[in-house]
C-alpha cells in the first residue's frame, strides 16, 4: 500500500496480486476526505470558470438576419443576398473609444467570403480594406478590415467606436455581422442584441 497526493487529496494506493497490476481503490481515509468548505469552494471556483467561458464564447450557429436590417440591405441597389459570418459577445475592449477595434476571434467564415484581392489587402496592407457597414436604422459607416501583424488577429476598426456608440452597443451585448455585395463591393451590415442579464 503506498500514498500519493493528488489535486490536494490524499489518496490510498494498493497492489492487486490476483491480477498483476496496480489498482486504485475508491476509498480513503477520514483525515483525506475534503471539508464541505473545501467542496464549496472548488464548486464555486468551478462555477466561476464555466461562467467565465460561456460569457466570452464566440458563437458558431446561424442566426437569422433581423427583418428591419434585411429591409435596410434590401434597399440598397445591386445588392446580393446577405450571409451570416460572425457574432461574438463583446469584451470590454471592443466597446471603447480609447481601442476603437472589433476583435474578430474566429474569422474562417468571413476569410471564406472574401474574394482573393480582398483577402490580400487584409493580409498584406497596412491601411486594411475599406468596407460600407450599415446598421438596422440605415445609418452607413466606413470601417476597415485587417490583419494586425503583431499579434495576428483580424480587427475591424476606422469608424468602430461611432458605430457602437450610435448603437448604443456596451461590453456583454452581442454583436452580428452578415456580408454582401453591393455592386461587386464587399459590405457588411451589422446588428447588436441586448445582453440579457
Amino acid at each position: 500500500m503506498a500514498k500519493i497526493r493528488l489535486f490536494g487529496v490524499d489518496i490510498v494506493v494498493s497492489e492487486d496480486d490476483s491480477h498483476g497490476r496496480p489498482s486504485v481503490p475508491l476509498t480513503s481515509d477520514d483525515q483525506t476526505r475534503s471539508s464541505p468548505r473545501q467542496k464549496r469552494k472548488q464548486h464555486h471556483i468551478l462555477g466561476e470558470e464555466n461562467k467565465r467561458s460561456v460569457k466570452n464564447r464566440v458563437s458558431d450557429s446561424a442566426p437569422e438576419i433581423p427583418p428591419e436590417l434585411l429591409r435596410v440591405v434590401e434597399r440598397r441597389k445591386g445588392v446580393t443576398k446577405p450571409v451570416f459570418l460572425y457574432q461574438k459577445k463583446l469584451e470590454h475592449s471592443d466597446a471603447t473609444k480609447t481601442h476603437n477595434r472589433l476583435f474578430v476571434n474566429k474569422r474562417e467564415r468571413l476569410e471564406k467570403f472574401l474574394n482573393e484581392e480582398e483577402s490580400m489587402i487584409v493580409n498584406d496592407t497596412t491601411k486594411g480594406l475599406e468596407k460600407i457597414v450599415c446598421d438596422a436604422r440605415g445609418n452607413l459607416y466606413n470601417l476597415g478590415l485587417k490583419i494586425w501583424p503583431s499579434l495576428s488577429q483580424m480587427v475591424i476598426n476606422s469608424e468602430w467606436f461611432k458605430l457602437v456608440k450610435e448603437n448604443n452597443a456596451e461590453h456583454g451585448d452581442w454583436i452580428q455581422i452578415w456580408g454582401y455585395r453591393e455592386m461587386g463591393r464587399l459590405c457588411f451590415a451589422i446588428n447588436f442584441k441586448r445582453s440579457i442579464s
